[in-house]
C-alpha cells in the first residue's frame, strides 16, 4: 500500500519535476499535472490519488508546500522532508 502523489504544477514545471524525482527515489508513486488546479482536483479524485501537493510561486518562497489529504480535504504546509515523512509508509 502506498499513498499515490499528484504534484500540481503552477507554472513550476523545473521545481515539480525535481521533487517528483525526490519522492519517487523514495519509492512514492508520484504523477505531475501541468494545468489548472481544479482540472487537477478533479482528476485526483477520479484517479483516486491519497494526496496533491500544489507548487506555486507562495510555495517556493516559502519553502513549504502546501499538500492536501484527499481523503480528510485537510491542508497542511510542510517542508519537502516532511513531505517525504507523510508520505512514505514503512
Amino acid at each position: 500500500e502506498f499513498n499515490r502523489v499528484l504534484l500540481i504544477s503552477l507554472n513550476k514545471d523545473i521545481k515539480s519535476i525535481n521533487l517528483a524525482n525526490k519522492l519517487r527515489i523514495q519509492k512514492i508513486p508520484t504523477e505531475i499535472f501541468y494545468g489548472k488546479p481544479g482540472k487537477a482536483l478533479d482528476y485526483a479524485n477520479s484517479q483516486k490519488f491519497n494526496y496533491v501537493i500544489f507548487i506555486g510561486d507562495e510555495e517556493i518562497k516559502k519553502g513549504k508546500y502546501k499538500c492536501k489529504d484527499m481523503t480528510t480535504g485537510k491542508e497542511k504546509l510542510l517542508i519537502e522532508k516532511d513531505i517525504i515523512k507523510l508520505l512514505k509508509i514503512d
